[in-house]
């Protein structure tokens, strides 16, 4: 085998073509984790005590792959890895973008009416499940990413 600088290796495996396509989908996790956020954050549902959905993220950020994929269901898993996207793609760039909106439509659709503070709870948990679930994917530590958010909700006045 030739012998190559590490700079040459990634360039002939395509790495930034991946790098990219990652990047593309750390935005895309980021915006599954807002809408967590903004479901427990900015609707009440912080504000009226709640301590069910922090431990719940806890809980999920702690959770096997298999046990977190049925907890999201088929309906949602299958939005998150086996989107059905309307157009051909010739880039990861163009599909990334396509499948977040996608997914923002959909959590538009089910969670724009949500009424109860119990709604709410499992929206939020339920979002950062998929957050956690893509992150995974993408290699992150997902117990640590999970902790880490937990502890920006506390600093926004979510409490457990």
């Amino acid at each position: 085998m030739p012998k190559l600088s590490v700079g040459d290796y990634l360039k002939g495996q395509e790495a930034r073509l991946f790098e990219k396509a990652q990047d593309e989908y750390l935005v895309v996790m980021q915006n599954l984790v807002d809408i967590a956020f903004e479901l427990l954050l900015d609707t009440g549902l912080a504000a009226s005590g709640d301590k069910k959905t922090l431990t719940a993220w806890r809980e999920i950020g702690n959770e096997k792959p298999k046990i977190l994929a049925e907890r999201i269901g088929l309906e949602w898993l299958d939005c998150l890895m086996l989107p059905i996207l309307t157009k051909q793609h010739k880039n990861s760039s163009s599909f990334s973008k396509e499948h977040n909106e996608l997914l923002l439509l959909k959590a538009q659709e089910k969670f724009g009416n949500l009424q109860t503070f119990d709604e709410l709870n499992k929206a939020s948990v339920l979002m950062m499940a998929l957050a956690l679930h893509l992150s995974r994917a993408l290699g992150a530590d997902t117990k640590g990413i999970a902790e880490h958010w937990i502890e920006i909700a506390k600093s926004h006045g979510a409490s457990e």
